[in-house]
């Protein structure tokens, strides 16, 4: 008896083994032996309630609950125009997304224009306010902590070990302006401050 359940238990090892490969520790980057791969198309959004909000829910385990939703969203306003805002963010708490926390810079560019039209010069300072470094010249405006999405290449790996940072993110590529009012003015100047904003 003990030796007919010795070779049962050792059978069922055996079976179990191939299963516990599917729990790697580690996963590599661009290496799809095994997975099911599937491509989704942005351009086959929902329309929500709201109008302007389009989203996409992905269900990866199969159990008719969405565990991922990809939002787009257009917002509507006088001051920054049509801005849209792009959101990623897991509805099952089993699903997080891995980023890295890094100190991203913004910088302040400067350009000055003038221009004469009937005898009054007109002196137009924009002031460019970007992520990225315009000009070498380009000081510093602020430093800010910002959660950035792990970009990988082929070959690198992650695991379980990995901090796992947040369970949404906000994707924003926007671009607005404005010009205040005319700082200084005479009967033959007009001097005007005006303000770019990009995040990318």
């Amino acid at each position: 008896m003990k030796k007919s359940l010795l070779i049962v238990l050792a059978l069922a090892a055996i079976c179990l083994m191939p299963s516990c490969k599917k729990y790697a520790s580690e996963i590599t980057f661009g290496d799809t032996a095994g997975m099911r791969v599937k491509t989704y198309d942005s351009s086959d959004l929902q329309t929500s309630d709201n109008e302007s909000e389009k989203y996409y829910e992905i269900d990866l385990n199969k159990d008719g609950k969405p565990d991922i939703k990809l939002t787009s969203r257009l917002v509507m306003s006088v001051f920054f125009g049509n801005p849209v805002f792009s959101y990623i963010k897991c509805e099952n708490e089993d699903v997080a997304l891995l980023g890295d926390i890094i100190l991203q810079e913004h910088y302040v560019h400067s350009d000055t224009t003038v221009r004469l039209n009937e005898g009054v010069t007109y002196q137009t300072i924009t002031k460019t306010h970007t992520c990225e470094r315009v000009d070498n010249t380009d000081v510093i405006e602020e430093t800010e902590e910002k959660l950035s999405l792990r970009a990988a290449n082929a070959g690198e790996s992650f695991s379980l070990e990995n901090d796992f940072l947040s369970t949404e993110v906000l994707l924003n590529d926007i671009a607005y302006g404005f010009c205040d009012d005319p700082e200084g003015w005479g009967t033959d100047f007009i001097t005007q401050v005006c303000n770019n904003y990009t995040n990318d």
